[in-house]
């Protein structure tokens, strides 16, 4: 009675008190949609009268455990409605709010899978949108749900935001529950290709590809087409401006979206389990795509596509890699075909090897090139949750995102090859008269145990090292001679030296001499 007054005193008494008897569980299980209802009513009112329903609301979705279904949706659209608001304090609190409504929902179905007591008559049969049903528990259904909430309008940037931090914190649940993956199969994923398929705009693509990101990163198994489509939408905006720079008529991308697109992939390539699982799934099937050898042949171009940008002279410009062209006639990925003279890349590297780094820096040139300090950038774009438009981002950012993912792709098959090498040749029996510090030979990996996960795992990256050398070797050699700081010199040379080592170790006769 008092919310209905209209009054803002009496209506502000009336909710302090109703949010008191609520936090005491001295309201009946049959007033809370009545108590829902009332609120919306007093919904329009001033500023403290919405952050007071605010309040409530948290204090009854937490204290009343049988709000489901529709009044669970009721009092998740006040949320939703206030967070429309234009006034910012009124906006941001039901922002949090709705957060920490949709967390306390997700953290009661973990609860409700570790005690698996739901009754019988408790579970609710829901259809899934591949047309099958199934029984779920009450706050299973809740999660689930996708259609309760009756909203008109949602702004992208948000609801993109809540389900980045859902899938952040409850990927592992997603992962046991099949009807959860079903939505993210059937309506994020066409969601997320829509938006990101539409012109680019940059508060809205960042949380796209956030989002994207972490489906690639958690989801790639469970939605092995829809992470295919990813990963190659991902390599082909990388490319594309490649592509179109020919092309007078296409249509210029900004420059931010390739950097989006190269920072994800970044993220990616710092996984070596997951580099792994993308050849095994895509790359070995015969009919796959191939992603893995669309992704190296990728980096190989990118980072080849401006030289004068990176320091190279004109003199240099004869040494490794010649052209863009990461494939010869037939489509083949012979290291002809990567524009790599082969017979130059230890000449390359003895070269640069021989003098100082400072020297070779020197050697190169001034005034252009790539360093941490001067091409990177202090927060990367991908994490600039608070722009309406992109920050200013240096010419030659890309460049040296694509030397990182490099970088990265051999740093990750030395460190799983060399420990697993190094363990397999300590147990091995030795033969009569071996030499102690005999250097131990390249691994057979035919002579292992075949179902052992670790020969399996050999046997992917030994595969991928024989498919992927020459365009890493390609970009390699371009890069060596590009005008590098110190610190990116060493791990180029040190990614050389590591993928020269596996190669070894791997009996990889070719790629080693190369």
């Amino acid at each position: 009675m008092g919310c209905a007054t209209k009054n803002a005193k009496v209506v502000a008494i009336s909710l302090g008190s109703l949010q008191r008897l609520i936090a005491l569980k001295a309201v009946p299980k049959s007033a809370v949609p009545l108590i829902i209802s009332t609120m919306s009513d007093a919904m329009s009112q001033g500023v403290d009268i919405q952050l007071r329903i605010l309040q409530t609301l948290v204090s009854l979705i937490t204290n009343f455990p049988s709000v489901h279904g529709d009044q669970l949706g009721e009092a998740l659209l006040l949320c939703f409605k206030l967070q429309d608001s234009r006034i910012a304090v009124v906006s941001s609190t039901a922002a949090a709010t709705l957060r920490q409504l949709v967390m306390f929902v997700f953290d009661k179905m973990v609860d409700e899978d570790r005690r698996n007591a739901v009754p019988a008559n408790a579970m609710l049969e829901v259809t899934l949108p591949n047309g099958s049903t199934a029984s779920l528990g009450p706050y299973a259904t809740d999660a689930y749900s996708p259609h309760f909430l009756h909203l008109d309008y949602l702004h992208k940037t948000f609801a993109l935001e809540l389900i980045e931090s859902v899938l952040t914190n409850y990927h592992d649940l997603f992962r046991q529950h099949s009807e959860l993956l079903l939505l993210l199969q059937h309506h994020l994923c066409p969601l997320l290709l829509k938006s990101l398929s539409e012109k680019a705009v940059f508060p809205l693509t960042l949380r796209c590809f956030r989002v994207v990101f972490l489906l690639l990163k958690k989801f790639s198994f469970e939605l092995k087409t829809e992470a295919e489509v990813f990963f190659m939408l991902l390599i082909k905006i990388v490319s594309e401006d490649l592509e179109s720079s020919t092309l007078d008529h296409a249509e210029v991308r900004p420059p931010w979206l390739r950097v989006l697109a190269m920072e994800i992939i970044r993220g990616l390539c710092s996984d070596t389990e997951l580099i792994r699982n993308i050849w095994d799934r895509y790359d070995a099937r015969q009919s796959g795509a191939k992603v893995f050898t669309c992704l190296i042949s990728a980096l190989k171009r990118l980072v080849t596509e401006k030289p004068a940008l990176l320091g190279v002279c004109a003199q240099m410009s004869g040494v490794g890699v010649h052209s863009h062209s990461a494939e010869g006639p037939s489509g083949s990925s012979s290291a002809s075909g990567y524009g790599l003279d082969v017979g130059g890349v230890a000449g390359i590297v003895a070269t640069a090897a021989s003098a100082t780094v400072s020297g070779v820096v020197g050697m190169i040139g001034s005034g252009t090139g790539l360093s941490v300090e001067q091409s990177g950038m202090k927060l990367q774009c991908i994490d600039q949750l608070d722009k309406a438009d992109s920050p200013p981002i240096p010419e030659t950012y890309i460049y040296l995102l694509a030397v990182q993912c490099i970088v990265s792709l051999c740093e990750g098959f030395a460190s799983f090859t060399g420990p697993l090498y190094t363990s397999i040749m300590v147990q091995r029996p030795r033969t009569a008269g071996e030499p102690v510090i005999h250097a131990p030979p390249a691994l057979d990996i035919s002579s292992l145990p075949p179902d052992e996960p670790a020969t399996i795992h050999l046997g992917i990256v030994r595969a991928m090292v024989d498919h992927g050398w020459p365009a890493l070797l390609a970009a390699l050699s371009f890069i060596i001679y590009t005008n590098l700081s110190d610190e990116l010199f060493i791990d180029v040379l040190t990614s050389y030296q590591a993928m020269t080592n596996v190669a070894g170790m791997l009996a990889l006769t070719t790629p080693r001499d190369a």
